[in-house]
């Protein structure tokens, strides 16, 4: 999968000789919550940040991979690895985010130093470390994190001059958690703001 990924990106970038283009650098704060298969288990909302690049190709209709570290915090609640129901803790991870999103300009052409966006596509995170942080060695054995996960996202942005802000719902269906015998999906969102060095 990472070789598929890095193929599509920089046949991306082959491109933008022969198109309209924007790239620069963006940074924002993800909110995150973990789900259980297991009716039982809930966890809360926890906040983590992220930075990166971006690359813009198009106008009216645009395809905009990213390259982002993100570091994730999530709730594992106490009933998971033996602690009381209300003994939760906050475990932390880091990972490389690579979107590949498809989007829509309201303006298009048009577009001066105002636009509004909108987008969807797919997400592919790769794991830095395969062990969870802030957390003891007991757990660390019995939650574990996979080499690789994807999911989707879909959001809006708005553009004003070389500045953007950016709202974003994600989705990830393979979560990048192992726990044995549980089945786990993470959603939440992200806001971000950004800088278009290229335009």
């Amino acid at each position: 999968m990472k070789r598929l990924v890095f193929t599509l990106l920089l046949s991306l970038t082959a491109l933008t000789a022969h198109s309209q283009f924007a790239a620069g650098i963006k940074a924002g704060t993800n909110y995150s919550k973990l789900s259980f298969s297991v009716d039982t288990l809930e966890a809360n909302i926890e906040k983590g940040y992220d930075l990166g690049i971006f690359l813009r190709l198009g106008k009216r209709v645009f395809l905009q991979p990213e390259i982002l570290y993100a570091v994730k915090n999530i709730e594992i609640p106490g009933p998971l690895y033996g602690g009381a129901s209300n003994a939760s803790v906050s475990a932390k991870y880091k990972i490389i985010d690579i979107p590949l999103l498809l989007g829509f300009s309201a303006l298009g052409k048009n577009a001066k130093n105002f636009n509004f966006r909108i987008y969807a596509g797919p997400k592919f995170s790769f794991t830095i470390d395969n062990k969870l942080e802030n957390i003891s060695a007991d757990i660390q054995e019995l939650v574990t994190l996979k080499d690789y996960a994807w999911g989707g996202q879909v959001g809006v942005g708005v553009d004003v001059w070389r500045l953007f802000v950016d709202i974003r719902y994600e989705k990830v269906f393979s979560s990048n958690l192992n726990i044995p015998g549980i089945q786990t999906q993470t959603a939440g969102f992200n806001i971000s703001a950004g800088f278009k060095i290229f335009k």
